[in-house]
């Protein structure tokens, strides 16, 4: 690990770097995937692949040394930034490891947003999970990523008494993954409360109501319109998700709403309550 900074400054106006971290079966050669959400950082001084990290290729059993060797990645990336606080992206098993990440090493973390992210653990089989149990080789290892799992039951509850303030969690999920069954993470506690952000991709704009209905969502959970595909793998490359990342960016900064709206108005974002 590397030696933890003595100060960490971050002014108002300072816009923390972009870092994506990938899913599980994702590699660093995928870096352009999620160039979407990456390329909206202009001022980072990194290369889009870069600041692209793809979980270590291990498979389920060993997710205590991938989270190690996820803050371990962080560090050092940290350090190619100049020590400013990154703002995580993480998307399915990656979403898992930045909210590790966030509990590990808060220092070097300005915000996370989940895609799709593995937060409760799978709580029924699915064909999908089926075949990707299988994939990996290991099946019974899998069994960390259980909603009652140790691994899980332990992550969770250091969620709920150990997760910044500081540190804002925005929550993405979309009613069309066949991987993470939806809406994964809308029930995890936080030592302040719920997560900061709960956000629903509609695939289709106009079915508020009925996605509401379904999936039992309360009046605090948000709806992305957007007519881009939105099923679980294409979540990184959704133009509109990636606006709505950058518009969070802006507003942590405290960079104002005249940002927010121009964003907003070139990806053709619209954001309902």
């Amino acid at each position: 690990m590397a030696k933890q900074p003595e100060t960490l400054p971050r002014t108002s106006g300072e816009l923390a770097p972009i870092v994506a971290i990938g899913g599980l079966l994702t590699v660093k050669q995928l870096a352009e995937w999620y160039r979407p959400i990456l390329a909206k950082d202009k001022t980072s001084g990194l290369p889009c692949n870069k600041r692209f990290l793809a979980p270590p290729q291990r498979g389920l059993g060993r997710l205590d040394e991938m989270r190690e060797e996820a803050s371990e990645r962080l560090y050092k990336l940290y350090d190619r930034l100049d020590q400013r606080k990154m703002f995580i992206v993480g998307h399915s098993l990656g979403g898992l490891m930045a909210s590790v990440a966030a509990l590990e090493t808060p220092e070097i973390i300005a915000g996370v947003v989940s895609l799709g992210g593995v937060h409760e653990g799978y709580n029924k089989e699915t064909p999908a999970t089926l075949a990707l149990r299988y994939s990996l080789g290991n099946p019974a290892e899998a069994k960390h990523l259980w909603h009652e799992s140790d691994f899980m039951m332990e992550h969770k509850e250091k969620m709920a008494s150990s997760w910044s303030a500081d540190i804002p969690f925005h929550v993405i999920a979309t009613p069309l993954d066949y991987l993470v069954v939806p809406p994964q993470g809308f029930g995890v506690s936080l030592a302040h409360g719920e997560p900061d952000k709960k956000i629903v991709v509609l695939p289709v704009p106009g079915a508020e109501t009925i996605t509401r209905r379904g999936f039992g969502l309360g009046e605090d959970v948000g709806m992305l319109r957007s007519w881009y595909p939105t099923e679980h793998v294409n979540l990184p490359r959704n133009p509109d998700i990636a606006a709505y990342i950058d518009t969070s960016r802006h507003e942590l900064a405290g960079l104002g709403s005249s940002v927010l709206t121009a964003t907003r108005q070139d990806a053709g974002l619209s954001l309902a309550a």
